[in-house]
């Protein structure tokens, strides 16, 4: 993200368009990381991409309503913010 939006600036000085940590960031950036995530997944040089792509399609398939799948999908979420919480190491900047 940092290549995508560097603008010969030093670091301190770059805006990514983030909110502060205390606006509440998290759903900012768990999209962020399905987004590199999805690209390192669906990459061409990825040997498991194929896999990836039938298992996003079978799900698609299993779930055709809509609501079902953004229940399932911000449960997901909300799990995964609790085990990272549980990890969390305080951050060095």
């Amino acid at each position: 993200m940092h290549m995508e939006n560097y603008n010969g600036e030093t670091a301190t000085k770059w805006n990514l368009g983030f909110p502060t940590e205390e606006e509440n960031q998290t759903i900012d950036l768990i999209k962020m990381r399905v987004k590199y995530a999805t690209k390192m997944l669906m990459h061409e040089v990825n040997k498991n991409r194929a896999m990836m792509s039938e298992n996003a399609h079978q799900f698609a398939r299993q779930y055709t309503d809509k609501d079902e799948k953004q229940k399932m999908i911000k449960e997901n979420i909300k799990k995964k913010k609790a085990e990272q919480d549980a990890q969390h190491v305080p951050s060095a900047v």
